[in-house]
C-alpha cells in the first residue's frame, strides 16, 4: 500500500471541504467552466506551438543563411546571455499567476490588485538595472567572448540595443502572466500568434531590404512591445477595475508576495543555468562555431518540445483554483489525466524525430554533421524525459504548496548538470555538454519527479504506471518501431522536403488516430469534439 497521499489528507482535515461543498467565491473572471477554459488555452496553446513550428523552420533557415556561422552564434548566444535577465524576475510571474488563480476563484479584487501594483513596480526597477547592465557588458563584451576576428564595435552595438530593447519589454511582461492565471490564456494566444507571425516577416523583409543583425535586434523589441499592449488592452476589458501602474510597495504585501516567489526565483535561478549556461560554456571553452554546432543540435529537441508542453501550460493556474477551492479528488484526477496525455505526446513526438532526425537536419539546415547528430539525439531524450515525467508533476506540485520540494530538486540538478558539463566538455567536447543535460535530468526525473507524483496521485505506485504509461507505450512503441525499420532503408541522400512532410505526417498520425482511443478516455474525447464543434460555428 502506498503512503497517503497529501492532498487526501488536506481534504479530510479540512471541514467541509469536497467537491461537493468547496468554496466558490464570485469569479472576477467569469466566462465559462473551469475545465472548459483549460481546454480552451490547450487548444490554442496548439495553434500557437504549430504557428512557432513553422516561424522557428523558416526562421533559423532565414538567420543562418543570412547571417553565417559566427553571426548566427552571436544571436542565439545573446538570447542565452539575455534569457538571464528572468533572474531579475524573482519569480513574480508565476506569483501573479498563482495569486490571480487563487483570486478568481474567491473574488479578492483588491488583494489582487495590491499584489499586481507591487510587482509592476518591481519590473520596473528591474528594467532600470537590466538597461545599465547592458551597457556596463557591451563595454566589456571583447574581453568576455571569443568574438570572431574583424569589427568588435558591431558585437557591441548589437548586444546593447538587444539588452536595453529588453529592459524596456520586461515590466509589460506582467500581463501575460495575468492573463494566464485567469485561465484566459486563449487571449494571450492570439496575441503571441500574431507576434510570431509579425516577427518571421518582419525578419525576412529587414534581410530583404539589405538589413543587418543591428536592425533584427530593434524590431524584435517593437513587436514584442506590440504583443504585450494588445494583451494590455484585453486586460483593462476583462478587468476594467484593476490598476495596472506603480505604486509604493507596500511592507506586507511584499512580505506575502516574497513566501512564494523565492522559491520561484530559485528555480528560475537553477532553470536558467541548466538550459541558458551550455552556450556560455561552450563559447568561453570552445568557440563560437562550436555554439553554432551544438544550437542547431537543439533545434529538433526544441520542436519537440514545443509541442509535447502546452497541454501543461493551463495545468498549473486549474490545479491553483482546485487546491483553493478544495476539490481535491477533480486535482488528483486532473494530474492522472493530464501526465497520461503528457507521455502520449512525448512518445509521439520521439517517434516522429528520432527516426527522421537526421533527414530533417539534411532538408531543413543543409547539415550532415555527424556531431550535430549525436547532440541532437541526446536532446530529443532529454525532451522525452520532461514530457514523460516532469512538465505535468512540476506544474501540479507547484500551485499546490510543494515549491520548498521543486526548488531544493533544481539546486541538486543544476550542480550536477554544470559539472558534468564542465568535466563531459573537457573530454568530449561539444557532445559532453549534451550528455551533461541529459544524464542530470534522468536522474532528477526517475528518482524525484516519479515518486512524488506518485505519491500525491494518492494510489499504488504500478497502478500510477499502468495508468499513465502503459497506454502511451503500447501504443506508440510499436509505430516507432515500424518507423525505424522504413526509414532506416532511405539513404539520407534521397529525402526531400514534401517526402520528410509525408513522413512525418503518417508517423504522427498513425499515433494520434490510435491515441483517439487507446490513451482519450470517453468524457476527454466528448470534451475535445466539444471544443472542436464551438471553434467551427465561431469560425
Amino acid at each position: 500500500m502506498s503512503d497517503p497521499s497529501p492532498i487526501a489528507h488536506n481534504a479530510s482535515s479540512q471541514p467541509g471541504a469536497s467537491a461537493s461543498t468547496a468554496p466558490s467565491g464570485p469569479s472576477f473572471a467569469a466566462g465559462g467552466s473551469l475545465l472548459r477554459q483549460m481546454w480552451n488555452g490547450a487548444l490554442t496553446n496548439y495553434l500557437g506551438a504549430a504557428i512557432r513550428l513553422f516561424k522557428t523552420i523558416f526562421l533559423t533557415r532565414i538567420l543562418l543563411f543570412n547571417l553565417g556561422q559566427d553571426y548566427y552564434g552571436f544571436w542565439t548566444l545573446l538570447w542565452s546571455v539575455f534569457g538571464y535577465i528572468l533572474l531579475f524576475e524573482l519569480g513574480f510571474g508565476k506569483t501573479v499567476q498563482k495569486y490571480a488563480a487563487e483570486s478568481a476563484a474567491t473574488g479578492e479584487r483588491e488583494r489582487f490588485s495590491r499584489i499586481v501594483q507591487a510587482v509592476l513596480t518591481s519590473y520596473l526597477c528591474i528594467g532600470a538595472i537590466v538597461a545599465i547592465l547592458s551597457l556596463t557588458g557591451a563595454l566589456f563584451l571583447p574581453s568576455l567572448l571569443k568574438l570572431p576576428a574583424g569589427d568588435h564595435t558591431y558585437y557591441q552595438l548589437t548586444f546593447l540595443i538587444t539588452g536595453v530593447g529588453c529592459a524596456i519589454v520586461f515590466p509589460t511582461g506582467i500581463v501575460p502572466e495575468i492573463l494566464t492565471g485567469l485561465q484566459r490564456l486563449h487571449y494571450r494566444n492570439w496575441a503571441i500568434i500574431l507576434n510570431q507571425i509579425f516577427e518571421l516577416v518582419g525578419i525576412w523583409l529587414i534581410f530583404q531590404l539589405g538589413g543587418s543583425l543591428l536592425a533584427v535586434a530593434a524590431f524584435v523589441t517593437l513587436n514584442n512591445l506590440t504583443a504585450n499592449a494588445i494583451m494590455y488592452a484585453v486586460i483593462k476589458r476583462l478587468l476594467p477595475w484593476l490598476r495596472l501602474r506603480p505604486a509604493k510597495v507596500n511592507r506586507l504585501v511584499l512580505k506575502e508576495i516574497m513566501s512564494f516567489s523565492a522559491f520561484i526565483y530559485l528555480m528560475a535561478l537553477c532553470r536558467l543555468i541548466l538550459h541558458r549556461t551550455a552556450p556560455l560554456i561552450i563559447g568561453s571553452m570552445l568557440s563560437m562555431a562550436m555554439v553554432a554546432i551544438y544550437q542547431l543540435g537543439t533545434r529538433i529537441p526544441e520542436l519537440m518540445r514545443m509541442g509535447t508542453n502546452q497541454f501543461q501550460e493551463t495545468l498549473g493556474p486549474t490545479a491553483a483554483m482546485l487546491h483553493k477551492a478544495g476539490r481535491y479528488g477533480e486535482l488528483q484526477k486532473l494530474l492522472l489525466t493530464s501526465q497520461r496525455l503528457s507521455v502520449f505526446l512525448g512518445l509521439t513526438a520521439l517517434a516522429v524525430f528520432l527516426p527522421l532526425g537526421p533527414a530533417i537536419l539534411k532538408v531543413w539546415l543543409h547539415v550532415e554533421d555527424a556531431t550535430v547528430t549525436t547532440i541532437m539525439t541526446l536532446m530529443i531524450f532529454n525532451a522525452l524525459l520532461f514530457a514523460a515525467f516532469r512538465d505535468a508533476p512540476r506544474e501540479f506540485l507547484l500551485m499546490t504548496g510543494h515549491h520548498r520540494l521543486l526548488a531544493s530538486t533544481a539546486v541538486v540538478e543544476c550542480v550536477a548538470n554544470l559539472g558534468l558539463s564542465i568535466l563531459l566538455a573537457h573530454r568530449l567536447g561539444v557532445v559532453g555538454v549534451a550528455h551533461g543535460a541529459l544524464w542530470s535530468n534522468a536522474a532528477v526525473a526517475l528518482f524525484v519527479f516519479l515518486p512524488a507524483a506518485v505519491r500525491y496521485a494518492g494510489i499504488a505506485f504500478w497502478r500510477y504506471l499502468l495508468h499513465v504509461y502503459l497506454p502511451p507505450l503500447v501504443t506508440v512503441l510499436p509505430i516507432l518501431l515500424a518507423a525505424w525499420l522504413l526509414v532506416s532503408r532511405v539513404a539520407l541522400e534521397s529525402w526531400n522536403f514534401p517526402l520528410i512532410i509525408v513522413a512525418m505526417a503518417v508517423i504522427g498520425g498513425a499515433c494520434l488516430v490510435i491515441g483517439w482511443f487507446t490513451c482519450l478516455q470517453p468524457p476527454e474525447r466528448q470534451k475535445i469534439l466539444a471544443l472542436a464543434e464551438k471553434f467551427r460555428r465561431r469560425g
